[in-house]
């Protein structure tokens, strides 16, 4: 076994209040709602800004599919129905539905195949505002199992002294997915519980 891993089982072992969250980030089954979340989640209070916006958008039900979602900012503009003062992530979320339009990706399970290959993979990482951490998250919004190498993750990580920094993205996944099987959690659940964990510490 990996030694930082085995170091973070024990650590998480021995935690008196660590606990796993059964309900975390999931499928929305509406794509204006996944796409949102995928985008603005990075480096944002998910609670207090994220998740309203994400709501709002779900109260659009024609949104559920790309397409809808496009006509809908075709109509309403974008940062209105996002209640969105900057232009970054609003135009990073139009490059995202631009590629689905192309790509023929209208819902979850449409995205979640597209995701599982490779070569598409590259491609959406070639878009604005698509790096490691947020090809991670729209993973798990679709139901693929993965980690995300997040800065509450590299802070917990930390705590349990194995010293990683942001810029070992690959490998800091490997330590935590690595965990997770061995403790027979849900790699995203695992995640989702470390975040979960380490926002409650810092409140």
């Amino acid at each position: 076994m990996d030694k930082k891993v085995q170091k973070l089982v024990s650590y998480v072992r021995e935690l008196p209040d660590f606990e796993v969250v059964e309900v975390g980030v999931g499928k929305h089954n509406h794509m204006g709602a996944t796409i949102v979340e995928g985008i603005l989640q990075s480096g944002i209070n998910y609670r207090n800004v994220v998740k309203p916006r994400v709501e709002r958008i779900k109260g659009y039900p024609k949104a559920r599919t790309t397409t809808g979602f496009l006509k809908l900012y075709n109509k309403i503009n974008l940062k209105d129905l996002l209640a969105w003062t900057g232009d970054k992530k609003p135009n990073w979320i139009k490059g995202v539905v631009d590629l689905f339009i192309e790509e023929n990706i209208e819902n979850e399970n449409d995205l979640k195949n597209w995701l599982e290959k490779d070569i598409n993979v590259n491609r959406f990482m070639e878009l604005d505002g698509v790096g490691n951490a947020t090809l991670d998250y729209f993973k798990i919004l679709v139901g693929l199992s993965t980690g995300i190498a997040n800065l509450h993750i590299l802070d917990f990580l930390n705590q349990a002294g194995i010293n990683v920094n942001i810029n070992d993205y690959d490998r800091v996944k490997k330590i935590i997915n690595g965990t997770a099987d061995i403790l027979d959690i849900k790699r995203e659940l695992f995640d989702h519980s470390i975040w979960q964990y380490m926002s409650n510490r810092n409140n």
